[in-house]
């Protein structure tokens, strides 16, 4: 990796503190005006990426923060002896985690999603909706039968 200039390297540390891109941009120097923009480049910056990787690969060594880990104290967390809205939540995390609530069905292979088919049947024109047999009243709408 090529060495980045002090302000580069400023940024990438200033950057991992809180995954904030453009308040680290302003927290080394760049312009309010321009900043988002800067952080936007840097990102984009190859050495600056390698960088940012190492700094972080070292934060989560020198904690023994692995992703196996969060999952674990996740896990222990859903199944534990927790509050039932703290077991609920990490029970969310776990789920998202493993794309349980992620509805796929009939977009797979760019197929069409499966939605369902709603019948509208027509009454003709000056008969009451109660007439038409199978078919909602005037009192599902108002409740009391007088239409709605």
């Amino acid at each position: 990796m090529a060495k980045l200039s002090d302000k580069r390297e400023r940024f990438c540390r200033e950057y991992i503190v809180d995954l904030c891109a453009s308040q680290a941009a302003l927290r080394v120097g760049y312009s309010p005006k321009t900043a988002a923009a800067q952080a936007s480049r840097l990102l984009t910056n190859a050495n600056v990426q390698a960088r940012v990787a190492e700094l972080s690969g070292a934060i989560s060594e020198k904690l023994q923060v692995t992703a196996e880990s969060v999952r674990q104290a996740i896990a222990d967390i859903a199944f534990g002896d927790d509050t039932p809205i703290t077991r609920l939540r990490a029970l969310e995390l776990l789920g998202k985690h493993l794309a349980m609530f992620t509805d796929r069905r009939g977009w797979e292979h760019g197929g069409e999603p499966d939605l369902p088919v709603i019948k509208i049947h027509m009454v003709p024109e000056g008969q009451p909706i109660a007439a038409a047999p199978g078919r909602i009243s005037a009192t599902d709408f108002s409740g009391n039968g007088s239409g709605p």
